[in-house]
Order: C-alpha cells, then structure tokens, then sequence
C-alpha cells in the first residue's frame, strides 16, 4: 500500500550494512512508529513494526517523517530493532527536513525528545581515554 499524497516522507536507505567481520548482513529490520499514528484524519500506522527485509545489506524504505504536521503524534521518534546477529536496538529522528537517510550516518537520539545523543571521538585532539585539565578548557586554575 502507498502512502498518502502530500505526506512527508523520508527514504532510509543503506547500500552495505555489514556485520563485525565485514560481511554484509541479512536479516529484518523492525521499525515501530510510537503507537497508533493518524495523518490528517485517516488510518496510517498501527502500534505494530513495519518489518523491512535486508538482503546483502541494502537497506531501503520510504517512512512518514515524525514531524509531519498532520501526523496526530507530534514529538516523537521511530523505534529500530536490527534482526539480525549483534544487531542493536536505537530510536531516531527522520524529520522531512532531510527527506534522502543513509542509515550509516544515523546518529542515536533519546527516544524522549529526539535530539542526538553526543558522540565523541577526539576532544582537543586527544583520542581514547582523554583526560582534560582546566588549561585544556580555557578555565581559571584557582576557580
């Protein structure tokens, strides 16, 4: 079944989603709206997962963006559960903002407000375990 005219969409895709050992993956992957979603007064999303099957890692989908705002949820996030070996379970954002998604470049948000979690991978060009001094931050010794 499509979905409805004048809905906004995002298209979440991968071309090679990969396992541990470089393989690239098979599997389902669960995708949860946050409970029953209306748009514009008509049925569109059960509480239930839109199930998408990977095959050699190519992902591709076009989902409603979660903050249409004709969509009775407003605030909200889609829920993913990757099916497959070491998969992982995250919430993110897909706002028509951004309407093409590499899955790849998702970063996690709280499911709560939708905003990215931080991810760092250097602070002041220190990588690994990174301990700062009150120099590093530009901050007065004494206090």
């Amino acid at each position: 079944m499509a979905l409805p005219a004048g809905l906004a969409t995002v298209r979440l895709h991968c071309d090679e989603i990969v396992d541990a050992l470089g393989d690239p993956v098979t599997g389902k992957l669960y995708i949860y709206p946050p409970g029953p979603v209306t748009w514009d007064g008509q049925a569109l999303l059960t509480a239930g997962p839109i199930i998408v099957d990977i095959t050699d890692g190519v992902l591709d989908v076009t989902l409603p963006a979660n903050d249409d705002p004709a969509l009775s949820a407003t605030g909200w996030t889609w829920r993913i559960r990757e099916g497959w070996p070491g998969g992982t379970i995250r919430s993110i954002a897909l706002p028509s903002a951004t309407p093409d998604v590499d899955y790849a470049s998702l970063a996690v948000t709280d499911p709560s407000s939708g905003v990215a979690a931080p991810t760092a991978l250097s602070v002041n060009g220190q990588t690994g375990a990174v301990t700062l001094t009150a120099a590093d931050l530009g901050a007065d010794n004494a206090g």
